[in-house]
């Protein structure tokens, strides 16, 4: 059976991003990670208590993420663009290969 994270990127917890989630693997066993709970440093400014390691260390225990993200200004909010930018730079990225994604 795989295993499913949603991984909720809005800083309101129980929002609308958050319900839009939960509706949607509503009959699916999934877990949450709430991405306003990690501390991730923008691009270039990474500071001593940033959290993208860990954060990469729960994704690589599921098989699939769903990924949600409130929009504004007809983008990804500024958690989920952190975290996407913030890729670039890590070799932990590779244990996002060869996942299944649904945003």
């Amino acid at each position: 059976m795989e295993k499913i994270l949603f991984m909720n990127s809005s800083p309101n917890r129980e929002g609308n991003t958050y319900r839009i989630g939960e509706e949607l693997l509503k009959d699916k066993e999934h877990d949450v990670l709430q991405m306003a709970d990690y501390r991730i440093s923008q691009y270039g400014q990474v500071f001593e208590d940033d959290e993208m390691k860990e954060v990469l260390k729960e994704i690589d225990k599921y098989d699939i993420l769903v990924i949600g993200s409130p929009l504004y200004w007809y983008t990804v909010g500024g958690m989920l663009k952190t975290f996407i930018d913030r890729l670039y730079m890590l070799p932990e990225t590779e244990v996002l290969r060869g996942k299944n994604y649904i945003y």
